[in-house]
């Protein structure tokens, strides 16, 4: 038996020892709602199946070649940095709506923590802009 995929494989290993550690922990500590505990149970078994599959992918040499190939495919590299430039312009967008309605929400009721909020999200505003502007200059030097 090989391991094709070393990477793929101990991350398989990993989510499976938390799907088990998740499943033997909702049996070890019921909760107080049988429905709760059932969900619980079944979102372990789904874990440890992806796990496994995870696991499996990465001894199989044909599965391993398949996954290199779309992960290389040109396409699917614009589709990721595509997702990836308008994630960060959503985040971006919902940040700032966060700390306005934090500082109106500071301005009506005169409730302190929105205080914290504002200046919190104020800050990742700014983090998200600097690391986008340094990013940028980055990428224009390489060019």
């Amino acid at each position: 038996m090989k391991i094709y995929d070393k990477k793929k494989f101990w991350s398989g290993l990993g989510i499976l020892a938390i799907g088990i550690l998740f499943f033997f922990y909702d049996l070890s500590s019921p909760s107080a709602n049988g429905l709760q505990a059932k969900w619980n149970l079944i979102l372990g078994l789904i874990v440890m199946a992806f796990g496994i599959a995870d696991s499996a992918r990465a001894l199989s040499r044909k599965k391993t070649w398949e996954a290199r190939i779309e992960q290389m495919d040109e396409r699917n590299q614009l589709v990721r940095l595509a997702s990836k430039a308008k994630t960060l312009d959503i985040m971006q967008v919902l940040l700032f709506v966060v700390m306005v309605a934090s500082l109106v929400g500071l301005k009506k009721t005169g409730y302190l923590p929105f205080a914290g909020m504002a200046l919190a999200a104020g800050l990742f505003v700014v983090l998200v802009i600097f690391i986008e502007l340094f990013v940028g200059m980055y990428y224009e030097e390489k060019k």
